[in-house]
């Protein structure tokens, strides 16, 4: 076998590893940076939903406190209606 043929068929392989390691950490910084956009967007996210319920729950304070029978009925009827579903869902196991 001829030793210059040789050399070039392993020079061209240096060449395609050093190409497959380039392009293996163009994907790696991709993949990172998109990586921290999504945690990036995550944490947005999760303030605005924090913000939201935070609100919500200021909201519902304001609501017990100006109506608070309205809202201990509201509560009443929400627990009944819970009740009446349980006990419905677990009396129909003893009906099978």
């Amino acid at each position: 076998m001829d030793t210059a043929a040789t050399r070039g068929k392993i020079n061209d392989m240096k060449e395609k590893a050093s190409d497959l390691m380039d392009q293996a950490s163009e994907f790696g910084e991709r993949f990172n940076r998109t990586a921290e956009d999504v945690m990036r967007q995550s944490r947005r996210a999760i303030g605005r939903m924090q913000d939201s319920a935070e609100d919500a729950l200021a909201d519902t304070r304001q609501n017990i406190r100006r109506k608070p029978f309205e809202s201990v009925a509201i509560a009443a009827a929400i627990g009944a209606g819970f009740g009446v579903l349980l006990g419905y869902l677990l009396g129909s196991r003893d009906r099978d």
